[in-house]
């Protein structure tokens, strides 16, 4: 079974699901964030040969990280729904318990994960503009220089703009069509970024396209069939 953990908000991820059946992957099961952390029992073991778990959903259904060959994680973060019963002088350090549980259970899929949750986030790693402008500037791709402070602080999210959007997807780029050069340079910062699901947005300059930002958790019906064909080889760990 694969899993696709995001959430419940989340369009994409429907999206996902019935085009992933649609293309062969059989067996597909959308989980939100609010099922997983309203779980009735979960069971978690770490140890020196391995790690597993167990949780029991609402509805009764048990998932198994054994049962799992692997899972596209949209997982951005905690929603505020899943702590507002929590008392509020107490919400900040239970959301931190529960990121590190989180982290833990989703690093327990041995399966291929789309992408693995790190320290910096639960669905990849979210870097400052900055960061993503130096990885992309080693990667060869074009790029505005970044000055603290400047207007890509106030961007609404990585990935606005009218330019090109490309999705890297293992080692395949989809959506919108890019020169070879600038294919190359999205698939290399996807793995320098360790990010093998990426969405990364092009803007139009004098000199011709440059990199403006990038994004863990893109709007992957922006690439259409291609997408989908793209996730489900590499969900079977064939790219």
């Amino acid at each position: 079974m694969w899993v696709i953990l995001a959430d419940r908000t989340d369009p994409t991820a429907w999206w996902a699901k019935q085009g992933l059946a649609a293309h062969g992957l059989e067996s597909v099961e959308l989980l939100t964030v609010e099922e997983l952390a309203g779980a009735t029992r979960w069971v978690h073991t770490v140890a020196s040969d391995g790690a597993w778990f167990e949780a029991r959903l609402p509805d009764g259904r048990v998932l198994h990280s054994e049962d799992l060959a692997g899972a596209l994680n949209r997982i951005r973060h905690l929603p505020a729904t899943v702590v507002a019963p929590i008392e509020p002088s107490d919400r900040d350090y239970v959301t931190q318990e529960l990121h590190a549980f989180f982290l833990s259970w989703i690093t327990a899929i041995h399966g291929p994960v789309l992408n693995r949750a790190t320290p910096q986030g639960l669905g990849g790693s979210w870097r400052h503009p900055s960061e993503w402008a130096r990885l992309a500037g080693l990667c060869g791709l074009p790029h505005r220089t970044y000055h603290s402070g400047d207007h890509l602080d106030g961007l609404p999210h990585p990935l606005a703009g009218s330019g090109p959007l490309a999705i890297v997807i293992g080692d395949r780029v989809v959506g919108d069509q890019l020169a070879a050069d600038l294919e190359a340079g999205c698939v290399a910062l996807a793995r320098r970024a360790r990010t093998p699901l990426l969405g990364i947005r092009f803007a139009w300059a004098p000199e011709g396209l440059e990199f403006v930002g990038a994004d863990p958790v893109p709007p992957l019906e922006h690439g259409g069939d291609d997408a989908l064909e793209a996730l489900v080889l590499a969900l079977r760990g064939q790219q």
